[in-house]
């Protein structure tokens, strides 16, 4: 997943263009990234982007073309990588037991 914060820049109507004519998606897939969720959140971070990616460097070059996507607000972006699913949209991890392993 990807954690973005936003600069201070005023939104404008080109910004929001972007964001729904799904620019980013079609950006994405066209490197083999499926984004499966992408919300708009209140807290320390602003949007977050949940996608599947074969590997490090394809989310890497993912987070890249975020960055130049919306070059200018965007004060900083994370990516987070899933070690261990432990319940994903409301179903537990039928082995949850296996945790063990990466504590």
């Amino acid at each position: 997943m990807i954690l973005i914060k936003r600069t201070t820049l005023p939104i404008d109507e080109k910004l929001v263009d972007k964001i729904t004519t799904r620019q980013l998606e079609k950006s994405a897939s066209e490197i083999d990234i499926k984004i499966e969720s992408s919300m708009f959140t209140h807290g320390t971070f602003d949007w977050v982007i949940c996608f599947k990616a074969k590997d490090m460097m394809h989310a890497k070059k993912f987070s890249e073309i975020v960055n130049k996507t919306y070059w200018g607000y965007i004060g900083e972006l994370h990516i987070m990588e899933t070690l261990f699913p432990i319940r994903i949209q409301g179903i537990l991890n039928p082995e949850i037991q296996k945790l063990k392993e990466f504590l």
